[in-house]
């Protein structure tokens, strides 16, 4: 196409070209553009009564003026009822969001917090801090947006988005900033929003035979009492009567029982047609759910707490240990994203998956190709000028739960919610970073499995380790297993751990300055039942929901283990097998060895090497495994002089099975 290049011009940013305009030409082409704007700007111009005509805006008004329709319902054109939309209340208010280039997360109750370090776009500058104001925003109700399969509505807002989205002033960092906003609010007046599901429950009328049981139980009820006042020959009879009703009720509910049955029968059965793998995983999967049980002052204290860290600008550098990187055979493509790979990143993409901020989920981009090629326009224009927009770097958080009466923090999980617009672009970033890591080797896949595409790393892991450990039994060896846990391992890892990690493995500067530029200023805040925190920066730790993140987290944990595993040389067969003495799926790290000395000297050197990280292991949850001449040992190991429990007093569950020991 003739509008692919290799180098994007951003015509908003260009200001130095308009500077040097004179003022009687600057009069001149006024005069011009003015006019021609008026001559481009007329279109058909429908009205809901019925009236037509090629005209502008403004005859539209004129019209609607004298003749009084406009509060007459029809179908009028969409894409003037969204200009046309600034004259009302809501618009208003969309019309300041834009103003302050608000990305609206997730909280319009919460008061406004001072902030500082907001990144923004200079003339000349990359960006620079300066201290503002920024609300937080409740999450959106999602839109009602169409069926995928939906083909003829998905025409008319593909059509209608391409022409609103092309009128947008600014540059590329401005337009951004606005589309999600817009996309959004063309889908509320246009589709309107889903109803939030209420928890009461509907009770269905009772059947005829639920009827009738109930009437029986009551005559059974009342003969006993009959029974206590009667005379022998009236109990005679009574009895009579109450075989009657037993017979009777036995009858009926034997027939109500196989009801149910059948019905739930039938309710499975739709169930794991309807989704399989949904319903297979809810047969393992333990029951979770509950409700945090916290004040609002008491989560934005955890918050900072967990993501604040006060040795920020410390240079975290590399081991000194750690082993030479070989050389680099294959470069890494740094680019302007290209079409293909945006479309295969959205084709990908779930479309159920959960919308950010912004409101606008993947059914968009996956259903109006236009606007995706706009968007598309716009990440090339950020690839080249290296700015990251500030709505990519607000994230609204929400608490899943990890256990089954969850009340407490520590009891749930949080997950992250991004917009899809940065989601796609840093999910290119992160396709090509991991091809260039698997294409140069320079993540060992035999140890680390996560992050790297076309790897079943927990099934691998999980049967190595298994294998191993039944080999021993056998065969009479000796092995010992050690499960490590981190203590909040993704919120724990410093992002200047990541920076060398990058410089490591010598990943391009213009890679690492767009990571950088996305993590310089990056904020979330947790939204509950009940209220919704302050913005918090992320200092330290990755979020979950990140698109970057895990692969970048990866690399920071294959830095660690380079540094640790030399120290040993794992366990090796006769017939020629290596097994490699550490395996780790992202902050999942299990140590196999043949040797107590050589277990104690690799736990020692990970455990230095996390210290050095700002990282920190936690004995009490980690798990020891140590098999003598093929029989189970009481042995144990011992991090900073605290004693690692065996699965023979606690049992783990690592990568998804479950270690115990069966009397």
């Amino acid at each position: 196409m003739h509008w692919i290049c290799d180098s994007v011009k951003d015509r908003g940013t260009d200001l130095s070209t308009r500077a040097r305009i004179s003022s009687t030409q600057g009069k001149a082409s006024a005069s011009v553009e003015d006019k021609s704007s008026t001559v481009e700007n007329k279109m058909l111009q429908v009205c809901p009564c019925g009236w037509q005509k090629v005209t502008s805006v403004k005859g539209l008004r004129t019209h609607q003026g004298k003749k009084k329709c406009v509060a007459k319902k029809g179908q009028s054109s969409r894409i003037d009822q969204y200009f046309l939309r600034s004259q009302s209340s809501q618009s208003d208010e969309v019309q300041r969001q834009v103003e302050n280039h608000s990305s609206q997360d997730i909280s319009n109750a919460a008061t406004e917090e001072e902030e500082e370090g907001v990144v923004r776009e200079d003339a000349g500058d990359t960006e620079a801090s300066m201290p503002v104001r920024e609300r937080t925003m409740e999450q959106k109700v999602r839109v009602r947006w169409p069926r995928a399969n939906d083909s003829k509505e998905w025409e008319i807002v593909n059509r209608d988005l391409s022409v609103i989205l092309s009128r947008l002033r600014g540059n590329a960092i401005e337009r951004l900033e606005k589309m999600g906003d817009i996309i959004y609010s063309y889908g509320v007046e246009r589709f309107g929003l889903h109803e939030r599901k209420r928890s009461e429950r509907v009770q269905s009328g009772k059947s005829r035979r639920q009827r009738e049981i109930e009437e029986l139980v009551k005559e059974r009820r009342q003969l006993r009492k009959v029974w206590r006042k009667a005379t022998e020959e009236e109990r005679e009879g009574i009895k009579v009567l109450q075989e009657e009703l037993r017979s009777r009720l036995a009858v009926l509910r034997r027939a109500e029982h196989l009801r149910k049955k059948r019905r739930k029968k039938e309710h499975v059965r739709t169930g794991f047609f309807r989704d399989p793998f949904k319903f297979v995983k809810g047969l393992f999967s333990q029951e979770k759910g509950g409700q945090l049980k916290a004040e609002r002052l008491e989560v934005e204290e955890y918050l900072r707490n967990t993501y604040s860290d006060l040795e920020k600008n410390r240079i975290v550098g590399f081991p000194p240990d750690i082993p030479p990187l070989e050389g680099i055979e294959h470069e890494m493509d740094v680019r302007p994203p290209r079409w293909k790979e945006v479309q295969e990143v959205v084709r990908r993409a779930k479309a159920s998956s959960a919308p950010g901020p912004n409101g606008v989920p993947y059914r968009v981009y996956k259903s109006a190709p236009d606007t995706l090629k706009f968007l598309w326009k716009q990440l090339r224009i950020v690839w080249e000028k290296q700015i990251i927009p500030r709505a990519w770097r607000r994230a609204g958080g929400v608490l899943i739960p990890k256990e089954k009466e969850s009340v407490d923090l520590s009891q749930f999980r949080m997950i992250s919610l991004l917009n899809v617009e940065g989601k796609i672009f840093f999910s290119v970033v992160a396709q090509r970073l991991a091809s260039y890591l698997e294409r140069n080797s320079l993540i060992d896949t035999m140890v680390q499995k996560a992050g790297i595409p076309g790897f079943s790393g927990c099934l691998e892991h999980t049967s190595m380790i298994w294998h191993q450990i039944q080999a021993a039994k056998i065969k009479k060896r000796d092995l010992h297993v050690v499960f490590l846990d981190l203590a909040n391992a993704f919120g724990s890892v410093p992002h200047s751990l990541i920076w060398s990690a990058f410089d490591y493995f010598r990943v391009p500067q213009v890679v690492v300055n767009l990571v950088k530029a996305y993590f310089q200023d990056i904020r979330l805040c947790l939204s509950t039942a009940g209220f919704t925190t302050g913005w918090q920066r992320l200092e330290i730790g990755i979020m979950a929901g990140c698109t970057i993140s895990p692969l970048a987290f990866t690399m920071a944990m294959e830095v660690i283990i380079r540094a640790s595993k030399w120290v040993v040389g794992g366990e090796r067969r006769q017939n020629g097998l290596h097994f490699p003495p550490v395996r780790a799926y992202m902050d999942d790290m299990t140590l196999v060895t043949t040797t107590m000395p050589c277990t104690k000297r690799l736990l020692e050197k990970v455990n230095k090497n996390l210290k050095w990280a700002s990282m920190k292991i936690k004995p009490s949850k980690s798990r020891s495994i140590s098999i003598r001449r093929g029989k189970l040992s009481d042995r144990k190991f011992v991090i900073d002089d605290e004693e690692i429990p065996t699965i023979r007093e606690k049992s783990v569950k690592s990568l998804g099975r479950w270690y115990n020991v069966v009397e």
